[in-house]
């Protein structure tokens, strides 16, 4: 069976944005067919993204439209870069997963979207006219979908209206001749989709790039000083813009995103905070730890529920439904945690922290250098090459059989040059940095896998005993996990370690550091 053909065209006729809405022109259709307008009605649309717009960075659209009124209905539509359409009209409640979406949605979205939520992230309003195109002998050859978006949300913009024009099968023909005619007319084929342009005119994907354009501000003559609070208060703008999304459980990337901004704020406190004034390394470090020991236990519990259905494939003669109520033990878990969690994250203590950290920080930025204080350039160079010798050192100590304490110092040790890697990233060749963090990716792969078991083995064993006690855990509950600790030991080889570290500790990464700039002796 053919596919029906949709064209989506802009209308460009208008010039630059109006404060109205301005109609498109369709009697240039006139002369050649027979236009049929049903009644205009007007919907509420979400463009539907992840927080982080996974779907737009890959061209695709999906949109939610609810009409009201005696025909109500609801409609989710996906439109990919390339390829047909897919439209569900089952009910969607926001925020969701792919998973919980209909079948001919999910699959086209789910890889995209990951773990992460879809939720609205721009609003409109939405004027729809459908037209049946009627040629002489007063058969539809084509319809016209009409819209004329007005967003409401995160900025009021009206939009470039738009037309979809649907051929009719065996219609081939009038459906390129109407798509040539409203060419003529000014309208043009939408090359980015719906989606995109709402985002574009309500300045969602404008703030995004300019989150990441102040990321590349440093330049290698500024003060140190400068250069470490700077990027201390991107670390405080990423904590902060995460808050309302781990309070609100969207989804487990919001913690994780969160974290990641205190663990860079404890690590560049720690390996260069001396250049800052006042002791404010010394004097903030410990509430940063207080952050970090909070929302530890959260994040290892979404790890042990997101990494559930894995780990029950481990499982060589348990049946994995025996691992349900180790499941249900995790989710109890996780509610106690995350109450307070949020207790903590709405605390006066966590608003007091991050507004004095801001004060003092932007504080610095303006304080006067003392005479001989490093530069940017000079700052990196030599803290990167010190990091990089901590981790030589300890990578020579590494051997099939070190303990468990060794290799995760080794660990803390690169994640550390990492983040001096990518603090400092700005003031380095794009090319140089790239190769230095592929070297020491390697290494971190091998040792995160290593930790990664080890953590989940302890816990596993630990998890075991809370629900023996409770008597929450069944006999096959409990045997399943004992059969899972059994399979960790195999997952904490460090075979592959030594052979990384090996090509670490070569010439070649040091050639590359000192692409950097660095002394990488």
């Amino acid at each position: 069976m053919s596919q029906v053909r949709v064209k989506t065209m802009v209308w460009r006729g208008a010039g630059e944005a109006e404060s109205e809405p301005v109609a498109p022109p369709f009697d240039v259709l006139a002369e050649h067919y027979t236009l049929h307008w049903e009644p205009a009605r007007t919907a509420d649309r979400g463009y539907v993204d992840t927080p982080d717009l996974r779907l737009h960075d890959k061209g695709v659209s999906l949109v939610h439209d609810r009409f009201a009124g005696r025909a109500a209905r609801e409609t989710l539509t996906v439109m990919p870069a390339e390829g047909p359409s897919a439209t569900s009209s089952a009910a969607a409640v926001w925020p969701s997963f792919a998973a919980a979406l209909d079948a001919e949605i999910r699959d086209r979205i789910s890889d995209l979207a990951g773990i992460r939520a879809l939720l609205p992230v721009s609003r409109a309003r939405v004027r729809v006219r459908v037209a049946r195109v009627l040629d002489d002998e007063s058969k539809t050859v084509v319809r016209l979908v009409c819209e004329e978006p007005r967003t409401t949300e995160p900025e009021r913009v009206v939009l470039t209206p738009s037309v979809a024009i649907h051929g009719v099968r065996g219609y081939d023909a009038a459906h390129d001749h109407v798509a040539e005619l409203l060419t003529a007319a000014g309208f043009a084929a939408d090359e980015t989709g719906p989606a995109a342009s709402a985002l574009a005119a309500t300045g969602v994907l404008a703030r995004r790039e300019a989150a990441s354009a102040a990321s590349a501000t440093m330049v290698a003559d500024q003060p140190a000083r400068v250069a470490v609070a700077t990027a201390l208060l991107q670390f405080l703008d990423a904590i902060e813009s995460n808050v309302d999304g781990t309070v609100d459980d969207i989804d487990t990337e919001f913690l994780h995103d969160l974290r990641v901004g205190v663990r860079r704020t404890r690590a560049l406190l720690k390996l260069a905070g001396d250049v800052l004034p006042d002791r404010l390394a010394a004097r903030y470090a410990p509430h940063f730890k207080w952050l970090g020991d909070l929302t530890t236990p959260n994040r290892d519990l979404d790890v042990h529920l997101l990494g559930f259905d894995d780990l029950a494939t481990h499982l060589r003669v348990a049946d994995p439904d025996d691992l349900e109520p180790f499941r249900a033990h995790l989710d109890k878990r996780r509610a106690t945690r995350r109450r307070q969690l949020v207790r903590s994250l709405q605390s006066a203590r966590f608003a007091t922290l991050v507004r004095d950290w801001r004060t003092a920080l932007t504080a610095t930025l303006t304080t006067d250098d003392v005479a001989g204080a490093p530069t940017a350039g000079e700052l990196a160079a030599d803290r990167i090459a010190e990091a990089h010798r901590r981790v030589v050192k300890r990578a020579r100590k590494i051997s099939p059989d070190a303990p468990s304490d060794t290799v995760h110092d080794l660990r803390k040790r690169c994640k550390e040059l990492r983040y001096l890697l990518e603090v400092f990233g700005p003031l380095h060749d794009e090319a140089a940095q790239r190769r230095v963090i592929r070297d020491l990716k390697r290494v971190q792969d091998s040792l995160g896998e290593f930790q990664d078991a080890e953590v989940q083995l302890t816990a596993l064993r630990s998890y075991a005993e809370e629900m023996a006690a409770a008597g929450t855990g069944t006999a096959a509950c409990l045997l399943a996990m004992g059969e899972l600790t059994s399979t960790y030991p195999d997952r904490m080889r460090l075979d592959d370690l030594g052979e990384r570290l090996d090509r670490y500790l070569g010439g070649k990464t040091r050639n590359h550091l000192r692409d950097l700039g660095g002394d990488a002796s």
